[in-house]
């Protein structure tokens, strides 16, 4: 039987410390058959932060982009978990999280989520440390966490020998103990050393901003200065509002659409854009130019914001940006001419316009000759 929530909270500010509280959401938490999904401007009047699920086996949650974005407009410190799946390559897994995150991997920690009983071939410690190991590779310097229990975990560790089970050490523990006054954390970690502690899964969730009737609550171990001297948080300023940036794309292919909407060219891996950044949370930038990947400039007949292919994440998610502190470097740009090129005997003529980068491989191989009307 769990504790009405309001009896808890008096005995927990009356016997504990005061700690920073936050809760962690899923699909579970919206309705599907109403318009409305998680109201996360209300949620930040009642938490400190908010952990997301990201998915599981290989697939994402199907309220992931909602709930990532949308939490981050809320000003909510977010963390991501990633619920193992033992049917699913754990390799796989990772690389599918990582995917999912893009270039926003959150403030707080990654969380790996311990507590599937599918039976699968990939069950076990043995599994769960390739799939961190992978996640490392991946993310690099970004915190990793585990979430477990403390029976889960035992069971599932079983075997192991000390040293392989101190490696899990690295990662801090998110542990789940309902209804009492202090966690029971399992080994490798000490006894008090825990990170978050998800104390309820029967939190209020009209108070939380959710549809579900109940929400998983969470203590961070330690109050809320604590948690935002932990992880830093606040501790870069955002560039003002019309600042010049410079854009340089990591993944994916994301259109650009100009002020009625259609699509009048695409960023790829690599290619860079200077603009002006218009929201404070560097969610979308303007821009006229297009710095193609293989040295060429891309010319808009107008100002154009860039938009993922689903309109729903904002462009800069695949984006590393950098505001600009040199001048803007101009490419040598398009011309037009006549491409004279002969291959085992057989020759052509190819009329058209050609990038920079095409022109300096034509004289490698063959003879560009430019056309006199465009060079005016």
């Amino acid at each position: 039987m769990h504790l009405p929530y309001t009896v808890r909270k008096a005995i927990q500010r009356t016997l504990l410390p005061v700690r920073s509280e936050g809760p962690d959401v899923s699909f579970y938490q919206d309705d599907d058959q109403t318009p409305q999904q998680i109201d996360f401007a209300k949620m930040a009047t009642a938490a400190d932060y908010v952990i997301i699920r990201a998915g599981q086996n290989t697939w994402a949650d199907p309220d992931w982009v909602y709930n990532w974005l949308h939490s981050k407009e809320s000003g909510l410190p977010r963390g991501s978990y990633w619920l193992y799946d033992s049917r699913s390559d754990p390799k796989g897994q990772a690389e599918k999280w990582v995917t999912l995150l893009g270039n926003d991997r959150g403030e707080l920690p990654m969380f790996g989520d311990f507590e599937e009983r599918y039976g699968g071939p990939y069950k076990g410690w043995r599994h769960w440390y390739d799939f961190l190991e992978r996640v490392r590779q991946l993310v690099g310097d970004k915190e990793i966490g585990i979430y477990t229990a403390f029976y889960y975990w035992v069971e599932y560790t079983l075997g192991a020998t000390s040293s392989e089970l101190n490696y899990f050490h690295r990662y801090p523990l998110w542990v789940a103990n309902y209804d009492v006054l202090a966690p029971k954390v399992p080994l490798p970690w000490a006894v008090n050393e825990w990170l978050f502690w998800q104390y309820t899964s029967h939190g209020p969730g009209s108070q939380f901003g959710v549809e579900s009737l109940n929400i998983d609550l969470n203590y961070f171990n330690g109050d809320k200065t604590a948690l935002y001297s932990r992880f830093n948080i606040n501790g870069t300023p955002v560039p003002p509002a019309g600042g010049t940036m410079k854009g340089t794309m990591l993944g994916y292919t994301v259109n650009v659409r100009n002020a009625i909407g259609d699509i009048v060219a695409a960023l790829r891996v690599n290619d860079v854009v200077y603009g002006t950044v218009f929201t404070d949370t560097r969610e979308r930038i303007k821009f006229s130019e297009i710095h193609k990947a293989d040295g060429s400039l891309h010319t808009l007949s107008e100002m154009c914001t860039a938009i993922t292919n689903n309109d729903l994440i904002p462009p800069l998610y695949y984006m590393k940006l950098e505001e600009v502190t040199e001048p803007v470097p101009t490419p040598v740009p398009s011309v037009k001419g006549k491409l004279f090129a002969t291959l085992l005997g057989l020759s052509a003529e190819l009329d058209g316009e050609y990038e920079s980068a095409e022109v300096e491989l034509a004289k490698k191989f063959a003879t560009f000759l430019p056309d006199p009307d465009a060079l005016g």
